[in-house]
């Protein structure tokens, strides 16, 4: 009789060498903001069609519709 569900081996994790590998509560999480840390090989989101096309700029932003570039909001606050 065959193993139908064999022991996964484990992939090298992508937080690996990150302040996530040594977590505390001395550590601010502050440290893990910033684009070095963003990683997209990883990410399973990243690879979803509609994410594609917002990178590729195929499609306009979602939020576009909300955005007011003409309306200055501060007009009289000075």
């Amino acid at each position: 009789m065959t193993d139908i569900n064999p022991p996964l081996k484990e992939k090298k994790a992508p937080w690996r060498g990150t302040p996530l590998e040594h977590w505390s509560r001395d550590i601010d999480p502050a440290i893990l903001s910033g684009d070095q840390w963003v990683d997209n090989e990883h990410d399973p989101g990243s690879e979803r069609r509609e994410n594609q096309q917002l990178l590729s700029g195929d499609v306009p932003s979602p939020l576009a519709p909300f955005m007011h570039p003409t309306h200055d909001v501060t007009y009289g606050d000075e």
